[in-house]
């Protein structure tokens, strides 16, 4: 149902097949092949190998990123919760700290709010805004810059309960969609992290999505509205005063919004 009425949609899972074992926790290295159709599907996919030498001979090895080679974080945050690390105080304590504000004004730009300063065994909460510049100090005149994140306390919205279903418990949903990478790329690349996600989430792997045209908005839009960009309104930056924005498209979490879920999305560069 495209709809919620008392109860969440339903949701049908067909058993794939496979050559081999299944591909969960795979590694370039298992040269294991895909082959989920099934008799009687119309839209039948390629059998794709992991290894296959011909697409392989094309990747390179990249070192890591090393993102605290210098230093380590000096605060991490839990919910609402911002703190010093215990190896922070260790390394630099007594540590203090200045958490400014970070504000969305509109679309492109952002201003900053009040700054409160914190002790190392002190914590700040995040009320008004979700993001924040930390700057701290440490002994030896040592400083430590960064920017974090995390979801604000809303005492408001967090009284909204969902409606109660009448033959499903509520579920905590969420879609997770990597751009710029092909499925089968993400496990040769990232077995880390496909071994989390599929082993630890144990996720439902949309395993014959694809993208309906070509560029990101059409990878996106068919799946969050159910519809083609061409269906739906002008939402393009470049057609001006014409252009909407694309809060009038008919987003999925619009629907959870309506059953009372606490709803948000999240992307690494929301600009593209």
């Amino acid at each position: 149902s495209s709809k919620f009425s008392n109860e969440l949609p339903s949701i049908e899972i067909v058993k794939e097949l496979w050559v081999g074992n299944d591909l969960t926790g795979a590694s370039a290295d298992d040269g294991l092949v895909e082959n989920p159709n099934l008799p009687g599907v119309a839209c039948q996919h390629p059998t794709l190998s992991l290894s296959n030498p011909d697409i392989n001979k094309f990747f390179e090895e990249v070192p890591p990123l090393e993102c605290d080679k210098d230093d380590k974080d000096w605060i991490v945050s839990h919910k609402s919760i911002a703190q010093v690390t215990p190896l922070a105080k260790i390394l630099h304590g007594p540590v203090k700290c200045q958490f400014t504000e970070l504000l969305r004004k509109d679309e492109y730009n952002t201003v900053t709010g009040r700054t409160t300063s914190i002790e190392q065994d002190e914590k700040y909460i995040f009320t008004n805004t979700d993001y924040a510049e930390v700057t701290c100090s440490g002994k030896e005149g040592k400083t430590w810059k960064s920017y974090v994140a995390a979801p604000r306390t809303n005492l408001q919205v967090r009284k909204k309960k969902p409606n109660p279903s009448t033959q499903h418990p509520p579920l905590n949903v969420l879609i997770w969609g990597q751009d710029s990478i092909s499925r089968l790329m993400f496990i040769r690349k990232l077995p880390k992290t496909w071994k989390y996600i599929t082993e630890e989430l144990h996720p439902i792997v949309l395993k014959g999505y694809n993208i309906v045209g070509d560029g990101t908005p059409q990878a996106l839009t068919p799946i969050l509205t159910g519809k083609t960009e061409l269906e739906l309104p002008e939402a393009r930056a470049e057609m001006g005063d014409k252009a909407n924005f694309v809060d009038v498209y008919p987003f999925i979490w619009n629907e959870y919004k309506d059953s009372g879920y606490l709803t948000g999305f999240l992307e690494d560069q929301p600009t593209t």
